[in-house]
This record gives structure tokens, C-alpha cells and sequence, in this order.
């Protein structure tokens, strides 16, 4: 059963840390084991329910945990759950951003399901590897023109085209409001000619999002050090 299987990996994950990060609190050692016990569940709802477990956590094992499931849960609706969660998770670093990446860039030839999954990322403070993924699908894809109707004399039309595109621009421009929701584009109605208006975009601002994303990672890595010297001279001063 894949979420028996599942749940194995995540005490593995639990047991094993990240060999980088600092130690895992005692307290969120306890929420993982308690989860784990919680998400091996067969039903869909309780696994949902304990997803929630892991929300606000601090250690790159519970971000681990998270992502594992919103790629491999059996369950659409539970997959979708821990993506929720993975997005708001408060890391100091792009570690869950690029997992979000990963999740966005596994998404091939479904731009709708793309543009969900791409909007409930924009809650991620880290942006490259998001904004990323939208924008190589936005240069992908095709804007195209809506034809015009045509009624044959036989009864023929070309109805079924146009209802085509029709789907298609809907979900690129899905797609695009999804991108906006995470980085704002100034491209705010797609043409034709948008896929290569996002070429430059992107070449124009990648540069930035990254600096962006690396100063970002810098005041948490600055703010962290404070906190753990201030900490030590806190424990220091009591003895």
C-alpha cells in the first residue's frame, strides 16, 4: 500500500534529520513522531488532517516530510493539502522553494492543473525556482488567435476548433494570473505574441529574482546567528 510505504520513508526522514541543519527541538521530534503515527491512515481525510500537524515547522527534516507527500500521496486532495502547507512553511533559506519547483516542473502538458498548483505556491517568501517553472511553461505554450466561425453549406463548422482554443487561451491565461500571483509580471492580458514578450521578461528580471531570493536567505542566515549567540550568552549568564 503506498501510503504504508510512504509513512516508512517518513520515519526514515524523522530518524535521519539533515545532516547540514542544526538539531531538531526535541518538540518538533515529538510533532513528526506524533504525525507519522496520524498519517498512516488508509483514509484520505485523516491523512489530510494530519498534515496540518507539520504546519509552522522549523527543521528541514519536517519540509522533507511535507514534500514527500504532496509528491507521492496516493490522493489528489492530499497531495494538493501538503503542497498548502509546504508553501507557508517558515524556512530561512530557498530549500522549499526548490522543492515547490520540482513539484511545478513535474506538471507536463496540463496547464490548468499547473496554474492551481503555481497559485497556492505564491504564499513562499523564496521566488526563483517558482517563478521559474511558470515562466519556461508561459514560453511553452501558445497564445493562439480565436478563429472565426465558419458554417458550411453541408452543416459543417469549425465549432469544435474554436471551442478548443477557447480551452486553451483559458488556461493560459490561467497560467499567467498564476505567475502574477507569485511575481508580478506587468503582463497582465496574454497575446499571441506573449510567449515572447515572457523570453524577455524572464531575461530581463531573473538576475533579480535570484539577488532577491539570496539577500532574503542572507538577513535570515544574519538573524539566526544573532539569535543563537544571544542564546548562548542567555544560557552562559544563568549558570
Amino acid at each position: 500500500m503506498r501510503v504504508l510505504s510512504l509513512s516508512f520513508v517518513i520515519l526514515l526522514i524523522c530518524a535521519a534529520g539533515v545532516s547540514h541543519a542544526a538539531a531538531i527541538t526535541p518538540e518538533e521530534a515529538k510533532v513528526q513522531a506524533d504525525f507519522s503515527k496520524a498519517y498512516n491512515n488508509p483514509d484520505k481525510t485523516a491523512r489530510m488532517t494530519a498534515i496540518s500537524m507539520l504546519e509552522g515547522m522549523k527543521h528541514p527534516s519536517s519540509y522533507g516530510i511535507v514534500y514527500k507527500i504532496a509528491a507521492s500521496d496516493p490522493d489528489e486532495s492530499v497531495r494538493m493539502a501538503a503542497l498548502e502547507v509546504l508553501a507557508k512553511e517558515p524556512a530561512h533559506d530557498d530549500s522549499v522553494a526548490r522543492m515547490l519547483g520540482q513539484l511545478a516542473d513535474g506538471i507536463r502538458n496540463d496547464l490548468e492543473k499547473k496554474a492551481e498548483v503555481i497559485t497556492k505556491m505564491a504564499a513562499s517568501e523564496f521566488k526563483f525556482p517558482i517563478v521559474s517553472s511558470a515562466t519556461d511553461t508561459l514560453m511553452r505554450a501558445r497564445y493562439p488567435d480565436e478563429p472565426k466561425l465558419y458554417q458550411g453549406a453541408n452543416g459543417q463548422s469549425n465549432i469544435g476548433l474554436i471551442n478548443a482554443v477557447k480551452k486553451q487561451r483559458k488556461e493560459y491565461e490561467a497560467m499567467l494570473d498564476a505567475l502574477n500571483a507569485v511575481a508580478k509580471t506587468e503582463i497582465a492580458k496574454p497575446t499571441k505574441e506573449t510567449p515572447n514578450t515572457m523570453k524577455t521578461w524572464w531575461a530581463t528580471n531573473a538576475a533579480k529574482i535570484a539577488a532577491d531570493d539570496k539577500a532574503l536567505a542572507d538577513k535570515y542566515r544574519k538573524e539566526d546567528a544573532e539569535a543563537a549567540k544571544a542564546a548562548a550568552e542567555a544560557k552562559k549568564n544563568a549558570k
